[in-house]
Order: C-alpha cells, then structure tokens, then sequence
C-alpha cells in the first residue's frame, strides 16, 4: 500500500494507538508518559484537599458540654461533681481516661451504636462531646 501525505497508517496501527492512549489527543509522548492523566490526577487531587477543607469542622469544647448537659447528664456524670442517675454508667472523666483523653478515639466511641443512648449524636456532635472530654484529662 503506497502512502500519499494524508495516510496516518493503517487501521490496525490506529487501533493500537487508541488501545495504549498515545493519540494525539492525549498529549502523551513518545514513551507512554502522558501529561494530561498527570494533571488530571494533581486536579482531581487538589480538588479533595479543597473541599475537606471546606467541610472541616472545627470542634467546639463548649458546644459539646451543652450537648452533653442536654443528652447525657440523665445517665453519666457530665460534669464533676454531679450526680448521675444509672450507677452503671460511667461519668465522662472515666471515659476520658479509658481513652486516655483522644477527642477522635472518643468520638467514634460516642457515634458508634450505643444501645442505651436515647439519642444519635450526628458525627459532629459526637465530636463536640468528644472535645469536651478532652478538656477533663487532669
């Protein structure tokens, strides 16, 4: 088959070529090495880091004492000295040291199932009390 100036080869050398990426759309070199993948992966990326950033939630000790005085006090020593209702449950300073005072270990503690909690603290309130906690380590 002769080849005249607008021949780009024949089919199956065009196949092989969409099959491995080097079109030249693609931008990809010689090599395989592809620019375009590279930086949709940093912008895929920088995307993630954006919007976590943007959903971080800083925890707030004071909210979480208020929630705790709201949903917990019933059954666990919120603050201390005060009284608790269920002997069973422990009071918050004992939870905290249980946990040695780690806001996230205590967090997941508090969302995850509890079946005697009559409330379902969302993720960030459960941070919240967790960071409340926290502040009681001695």
């Amino acid at each position: 088959m002769v080849r005249g100036p607008t021949d780009t080869g024949s089919v199956a050398e065009q196949a092989g070529k969409a099959a491995t990426g080097k079109a030249a759309g693609l931008a990809c070199n010689i090599n395989g090495f592809c620019w375009f993948r590279v930086l949709l992966f940093l912008g895929t990326i920088a995307l993630f880091a954006i919007t976590a950033a943007l959903n971080a939630h800083a925890t707030d000790a004071e909210r979480g004492k208020r929630l705790a005085q709201m949903h917990c006090v019933a059954c666990h020593e919120v603050t201390p000295p005060a009284r608790k209702v269920v002997a069973a449950a422990p009071p918050f300073e004992v939870i905290g040291r249980k946990y040695d005072f780690d806001a996230t270990v205590i967090a997941a503690t508090i969302a995850g199932p509890h079946r005697k909690m009559n409330f379902s603290p969302r993720p960030d309130d459960a941070a919240d009390i967790a960071a409340y906690i926290a502040t009681l380590k001695p």
